[in-house]
């Protein structure tokens, strides 16, 4: 679901007018939950909110491909997530400075609830 989003930001971000664009996706499950009515999980809720905006001035369909068939754009996207899953387990120093932020997040919150008790 998440290629899908970015997919669908860079269309927004870049203002293409009146264009027709195809967004291909291996997962099943993000087609299928993008043609529910209703859905609890807020990623697919952003990715559908973002496809209503953009299908007023564009023409815009997400297609199922199958997996390892030889789909060379599916195979690069493929090979592009596991090296960035790969970065994010090797950056072991990120783990620190994120606890310091989630500290400080939690910390304003409290104040916050605290001034309105």
């Amino acid at each position: 679901m998440l290629g899908v989003k970015e997919a669908l930001s860079w269309i927004k971000k870049y203002k293409l007018q009146n264009k027709v664009f195809k967004i291909w996706t291996d997962s099943r499950g993000a087609v299928a939950s993008l043609e529910k009515c209703a859905t609890r999980d807020y990623l697919t809720w952003e990715t559908k909110s973002l496809l209503s905006e953009l299908k007023e001035y564009h023409e815009i369909k997400v297609i199922w491909t199958k997996r390892h068939n030889s789909n060379t754009g599916n195979e690069v996207a493929d090979m592009l997530a596991k090296e960035g899953a790969r970065m994010a387990r090797d950056m072991s120093y990120a783990t620190p400075f994120m606890k310091t932020c989630q500290g400080q997040v939690k910390n304003g919150i409290r104040k916050t609830i605290q001034g309105k008790c």
